[in-house]
Formats: C-alpha cells, sequence, structure tokens
C-alpha cells in the first residue's frame, strides 16, 4: 500500500506542471468576465464581447486598433 500511495504521489507531481499549463494556455488574453441572467461579458485581446449562456452564441461589442496585452 505504501509504494502505491508513492507513486501515485510521484505521478501527481510530475504531471501536475503540465495540466497547469495546457488549462492557461490558450485563454492568455482572456480578461474580467463577468455574468448577468444569461448572458457573459468579458475582454479578449482589448475587445469587449458578450456570449449568451443558453445558445453559446458571441458576439464582439467593440473593434479597434490597439495591441493585444496579456
Amino acid at each position: 500500500m505504501k509504494k502505491l500511495t508513492t507513486l501515485a504521489l510521484a505521478m501527481a507531481a510530475t504531471l501536475a506542471p503540465w495540466a497547469s499549463a495546457y488549462e492557461t494556455k490558450d485563454t492568455r488574453l482572456l480578461r474580467f468576465p463577468d455574468i448577468h441572467n444569461q448572458n457573459v461579458t468579458f475582454v479578449y485581446g482589448g475587445d469587449i464581447y458578450i456570449a449568451n449562456t443558453q445558445t453559446g452564441e458571441s458576439k464582439r461589442l467593440t473593434d479597434h486598433i490597439g495591441f493585444e496585452t496579456f
């Protein structure tokens, strides 16, 4: 039992850095999410978006020339 616990902890410690890096890799430009009723608003790449939680459709509300920060 002790060997199994040690093996499980070693595997978790080895895989943990890859799991957290993968989850945040694609959302570095996503900021300031907020929800109201059936809508979610968020900033992605400096532009403001609104998305409906029921349909999953999103719409960009702003469009400007600028640089993307993350």
